[in-house]
């Protein structure tokens, strides 16, 4: 089988997924990379690694013309979002292959942008006037399926998704007993839609009722200013530090040593890889339902704590609890870990989709009850 996997850059949330393919035997993997990695990504530690599967397209003509020739010649193509508009015409001369779009949510903003002209005239040129059997989607949001379903799309289409970063091994008792029981983490940059001001005014509660914790902040970003003037008004300053822009490596050491990770971002999260990281260093996560990967990852109570994103909420009642209760604390963290060990993980999504696509190259029907290449339902 081959597969060609269309998008901007290979990033490391999904190198691990791409290395699954390519030790594969029976797969001819190819990536088409069409921009490189931009300036911003770099300034914050991201690196890419040296692939010989991947074709730059954006190097050369010629490059360019290699990509084609590849998507051409498949039997599937993987597709971002971000990238139909250009590449579906060409995806759909290959009369033979399956197509598999991926991506977050059409609406990030809110449903209301339904009725958006610009929207409107990109879906009838890119999707209504182009339905085909061959076209399903890779939903990596959980509400991507609500958004389609908005729009009249991907009808009994949509696969549950996401990004997956490294799966690392852990003795999960050897590690649970070296984490700090007071450490709450919080990483990503340091912007308006992500909210970091929610972990700092969540500082201001627990000191209020004599909690004993500590915070660390990872990040950079325009809000840094006035998070450093809240923590000096509330007289934070011996209980959270803000440690700046981290490698990726980093960012999982400090996941190692902390108990409680935070996220805190509203509905323009898509997905949020370092739930997913988070998890897998055995963090027990607190973390806002209009994320994109909440939904698919997290079974609140059991493996992590939901809380309903709303504006001015301060999860004080969700992270308290588990300060207070290190048997709770321990029982979701460890779940957290077996939930990527076990299902959330490159390995497994690269099995079911190899297998999900060769059962509809075939015609035939194939279904998982959870996690990557289950169907997706709809969420509101």
């Amino acid at each position: 089988m081959k597969i060609t996997f269309i998008s901007n850059f290979i990033s490391h949330h999904q190198q691990p997924f791409c290395n699954e393919l390519i030790s594969n035997k029976n797969i001819d993997f190819s990536f088409v990379s069409l921009t490189g990695l931009d300036e911003e990504k770099k300034n914050i530690g991201w690196r890419i690694e040296k692939n010989d599967f991947e074709i730059k397209a954006y190097e050369s003509s010629d490059m360019l013309s290699k990509a084609i020739c590849c998507v051409k010649s498949s039997d599937v193509i993987i597709i971002s979002q971000s990238y139909v508009s250009q590449w579906i015409d060409i995806c759909l001369e290959n009369t033979n292959a399956i197509i598999f779009e991926y991506g977050e949510r059409f609406f990030k903003g809110g449903k209301y942008k339904v009725l958006s002209p610009k929207g409107i005239k990109y879906r009838f040129k890119n999707y209504y006037l182009k339905r085909n059997d061959r076209r399903y989607m890779l939903c990596s949001n959980a509400y991507a399926a609500s958004d389609l379903a908005l729009c009249g799309l991907f009808y009994k289409r949509c696969y549950k998704w996401g990004y997956f970063p490294k799966t690392y091994n852990y003795d999960i008792d050897l590690l649970l007993n070296n984490k700090s029981r007071i450490k709450i983490l919080w990483v990503g940059r340091l912007l308006k839609w992500k909210h970091p001001e929610i972990a700092i005014m969540l500082a201001k509660e627990l000191k209020n009722n004599h909690i004993n914790f500590e915070m660390e902040i990872i990040g950079v970003g325009p809000l840094k200013e006035s998070l450093v003037d809240l923590v000096n008004k509330y007289k934070l300053n011996t209980h959270v530090k803000f440690l700046g822009s981290l490698s990726p490596e980093n960012v999982r050491t400090k996941m190692l040593s902390a108990r409680i990770f935070l996220a805190t971002s509203d509905s323009n999260e898509g997905w949020g890889a370092v739930i997913n990281e988070a998890m897998n260093s055995a963090c027990a996560v607190v973390a806002s339902k209009a994320m994109g990967s909440v939904p698919f990852l997290i079974d609140s109570g059991f493996n992590g704590i939901i809380y309903e994103y709303k504006k001015d909420y301060i999860p004080y009642k969700e992270v308290s609890s588990l300060l207070l209760d290190s048997q709770k604390q321990s029982r979701i963290a460890q779940n957290a870990y077996f939930t990527i060990q076990n299902e959330w993980n490159e390995k497994i999504a690269a099995q079911r989709f190899i297998e999900l696509a060769n059962n509809l190259l075939s015609n035939k029907n194939i279904e998982f009850n959870s996690g990557p290449c289950s169907r997706d339902s709809i969420l509101k």
